[in-house]
This record gives structure tokens, sequence and C-alpha cells, in this order.
């Protein structure tokens, strides 16, 4: 009010009293010190925006932008990969390419690369990674070769993916083993999946990460004393793995859960409403994953287990605290498992929700039952 009004101390004055700022208070204070013409401004809200799940935000902040330059297209370009909406990514791309004036870098290159990768475009993706080097005279860096060998690994296309990490600089090698691995593990292939692990153990030997992908590998193919012996050789290092957690944003507060949860003071409430979305799974015709659960425990144990992910327990917390019908944004630290990603799946049909999950890779939509991601990330 005191905006519209022409009285920009007194704005000022009551956003400084606020106790909780919310993106809406942000956002009201940015339009109203005149900032919204700023293209640096403009250009960093579209990357806000993008990062915090609201890419229709980001979208009409940029179709607003008279005089878009490289950084602009970039971020929403970034936007559109992250989002794994890859057609939009490369159609943005092109139309800028119609701009004489704007020559795509490194960083947009980047955004293109990811876009396919997330996707699975594989043969848009190696044109794409020619391309920058022949017409742009852009020098692939360790990010360009990490997006191309996970969009050929995630492809299985586990040759070519071998051929490009071979014919880069042994430097920048040992970052690409990792997507390498992860891509072996979804396709059970050990022997390969064996292979890269033994190369990032010895390029890179104390993350704890490689360990953890190395234990993934063993457990995805029931191998488990053989995983038991990998967490065993990442704690004799003296290496911890971070603990997985979920977090929800309600009311302008930020509330965060790990697997089995019950210190939230309203855990009672929580588990309840995690308990009726648990029989409605059952009815709507969910069959758990039990596969991705890391340690040899009985088939029940484990379906147990799986129904306390720390997503769900956020996604149940933002059930009993929102009004039906509103979107729930959640992020998590961790990729989100194949037994979660199917069970957020039904769970945003039974309760008519648009889910948004930020997890370790990418943005997940769940809506209507489907995720956007089309079960590739």
């Amino acid at each position: 009010m005191y905006s519209k009004c022409h009285h920009l101390p007194s704005s000022r004055k009551v956003f400084d009293e606020m106790p909780v700022r919310t993106v809406v208070s942000w956002n009201s204070i940015i339009l109203s010190n005149g900032f919204q013409s700023d293209r640096q401004v403009q250009t960093s809200l579209i990357h806000m925006f993008s990062k915090c799940g609201s890419i229709d935000k980001a979208i009409s902040v940029f179709e607003r932008i008279s005089d878009k330059d490289l950084a602009a297209w970039s971020s929403m370009i970034n936007g559109y990969a992250i989002h794994g909406m890859a057609e939009e990514a490369l159609g943005l791309f092109h139309k800028m390419l119609e701009i004489k004036e704007i020559k795509p870098d490194a960083v947009v290159f980047t955004s293109i690369l990811l876009a396919c990768s997330h996707v699975g475009l594989v043969e848009d993706g190696l044109t794409f990674f020619k391309s920058m080097q022949k017409d742009f005279g852009v020098v692939p860096s360790v990010e360009h070769y990490m997006c191309l060998v996970d969009l050929l690994g995630r492809a299985g296309q586990f040759e070519l993916a071998l051929k490009t990490i071979r014919v880069m600089p042994v430097k920048l090698q040992a970052q690409v083993w990792a997507p390498f691995l992860s891509a072996c593990t979804k396709h059970c292939n050990l022997e390969l999946g064996e292979l890269a692990a033994r190369k990032l153990l010895h390029m890179n030997p104390g993350s704890h990460g490689n360990y953890v992908l190395m234990a993934n590998l063993y457990t995805s193919m029931g191998k488990w004393k053989e995983a038991a012996v990998t967490r065993s050789l990442m704690i004799d290092r003296g290496l911890v793995k971070a603990p997985g957690w979920s977090q929800v944003e309600i009311n302008g507060s930020v509330h965060v859960f790990i697997a089995g949860d019950r210190s939230h003071a309203q855990s009672i409430d929580i588990y309840k409403k995690l308990e009726e979305i648990n029989l409605k799974l059952a009815e709507a015709g969910y069959v758990p994953e039990t596969d991705t659960v890391i340690h040899d425990l009985e088939r029940e144990e484990k379906e147990e287990a799986l129904k306390v992910h720390s997503e769900r327990l956020a996604i149940a917390f933002g059930l009993v605290s929102t009004e039906a019908g509103s979107t729930l944004r959640i992020v998590k630290n961790h990729r989100t498992c194949v037994d979660c990603h199917s069970a957020l799946k039904f769970i945003s049909k039974i309760t008519s929700r648009h889910l948004i999950v930020r997890d370790g890779s990418r943005f997940h939509h769940f809506e209507s039952g489907t995720c956007t991601c089309k079960d590739f990330w």
C-alpha cells in the first residue's frame, strides 16, 4: 500500500520490521524500489526463482526484459535445464542464436548439455558438444565432460562414454568417473562399475561419496557382503556420509526431516497422515521398490524402512499444514531413491497436489501421477 502511494520510507520500515520475510515480501520491496527495470536484478530474479522451483515466475521475469543480454538468456536456459524442460531450453537457445550481437559461451553450453542429459537426448548432446568447439571456439571444461558422460552413461552408451573419458585431459578424469559409476548402478553393469570405482578410489580416496556410490552399486545387485565391506573401508578411513535430509518451507519457516524422524513438534500428526497416505498408496496399486534399501533386511523390514524416508515425512507435514490443492516444495540433499520417486508419483495423484522436489541433481515436478523427468534421472 505504501509503495503504491509512493511512500517508500514507510514501505521499507514495514519490511524491516517483518519477523518473517517470504519471497512475496522480498518481491514487493524490490518492485517498490524500482529495481524491476534493472537488467542485472531481473537476471538475478530469474536465477532465484528457478532455484526455488518457481519456474513460471522465472519465465514471467524473463519475458519482461526488453533488452536481454547473454546473462539473461543464459539464466533462463539454465532454469529450463534444471527443471528438465529440455525442449524449452533448446528452443530458447536457438532463438538466442538469431540475435547476431550475442555469442553463446561456455556457461550456456553447460546448460544445454545439462538439458540434454536430463532427458536423454544423446544425439542432440553430441551435436552441441561438437558444435560448441567447431562453431563457437568453446574449449570443453570438466562441467561439459561431466554432462556428456552423464548423458551417455544414463542412456546406456557405455562404450561412447568410456571413449569420451579416455580422450579427456587426465587431470579432469577424476570428476567424471562418478557420473559414470552412477550410470553403471542404474543399468546394473557390475564390471564397468567396479572399473569406475577403482579409478575413483585411486584418484580421490578421501571422498566419502565415492564409497557410497560403490556401495550402492553392490546393493543394487544384491551383493550385500561387498556393500558392507565397502562401507567398512569408508569408516576405517575416518570418512562419514552426510545424513540424508529433506526440508519444506511452511509460512516462512523451514522444517527439516531425516529418515524416521520423530523429533518434530507435530510428529504425531505427521505419522498419522503418513499412515493414511500409505493405505491409499496400497489401494492405488503402489508396490515398494525394496531393492533400493541399502541394508540386507527382510522384505517386510525393507518396506517399513522405505515408508519413513525424509521426503515422505516432509510431504506428510506439508499436507497437514497447508490448504488442499496447494503446491508443496521439497528440497532434498541427496538424489531421491527409485522407490520414493515411484511413491511421490502416486502421492501427487491421490492428494491432487503438485509436488516440486529438488534433489541432489535436478527438479522433479510430480503431478497427477507423473513426473516431468519421465523416470529418467
